[in-house]
């Protein structure tokens, strides 16, 4: 898959691309290979179906006694045309169990600090600001060290910045031109950041590294689960 996207963009710069695939199929990891599986599950996808609501069904579509092992799900879902551009049919149908299978690490989860859209880029000889010290805040900060003039890193917590974990500390004491600020309370226009003990840092480039939101909003479970869990995984967002 990495190879598709790097062809992609190679393409997109004007150059020719040849991709060398030692399979009989594009996919790396992710390509079928029937020969693991003595039943082929592809011939159960439903292609150019668009899945517009997920919620329980009808009491008169379930059965037995009314507890959660009787609970039935109706999903309404889209046909489409292949391309998308118009919508064929509507089809309500109920089933004993959904499951959801579509990802969650496409929805950033971007904390909306007053001012955050006026932020610019990038980063060379610049001062900037990585919002987030998890793992992805640690990994962006040691990164940009070598071509920015400032980074620093905000806590979450007042807590957090006093007393950081093992591993933030452990690479802000290997890496002294990093520093921790305390969690953010405001971000300017002109690109100060405003912390919460009222120091400060103006900054040419903010970076979110603040994870992903799960995001179901087709999933309608009558508040028996959540539809939007958190993520605990951490990945970042450049504004």
């Amino acid at each position: 898959m990495s190879g598709l996207a790097a062809a992609h963009e190679l393409r997109r710069e004007g150059l020719a691309v040849t991709v060398m695939e030692q399979r009989g199929d594009v996919g790396g990891q992710w390509l079928y290979d029937p020969r693991t599986d003595g039943d082929d599950p592809l011939d159960t996808i439903r292609l150019n179906t668009r899945v517009m609501r997920v919620s329980m069904a009808p009491r008169e579509a379930r059965s037995g006694g009314g507890g959660r092992s009787d609970v039935k799900w109706q999903v309404r879902t889209i046909q489409v045309d292949p391309d998308g551009s118009e919508e064929v049919a509507v089809v309500d149908e109920v089933f004993n169990a959904v499951v959801v299978a579509n990802g969650h690490h496409s929805q950033p989860r971007l904390p909306k600090h007053q001012g955050y859209q006026n932020i610019k880029d990038p980063f060379r000889d610049e001062v900037v600001v990585v919002l987030c010290c998890g793992e992805s805040g640690l990994d962006i900060a040691i990164e940009l060290r070598g071509v920015a003039k400032e980074v620093h890193l905000t806590a979450k917590s007042v807590e957090e910045a006093t007393t950081p974990a093992p591993m933030v500390s452990n690479m802000l004491a290997n890496h002294a031109d990093i520093r921790l600020l305390p969690p953010v309370h405001r971000l300017c226009e002109d690109g100060t950041v405003l912390c919460t003990d009222s120091s400060r840092v103006v900054a040419d480039t903010v970076i979110y590294g603040t994870g992903y939101t799960y995001s179901f909003p087709f999933l309608n479970t009558g508040g028996c689960w959540p539809s939007s869990p958190h993520s605990a995984h951490s990945a970042h967002t450049r504004v």
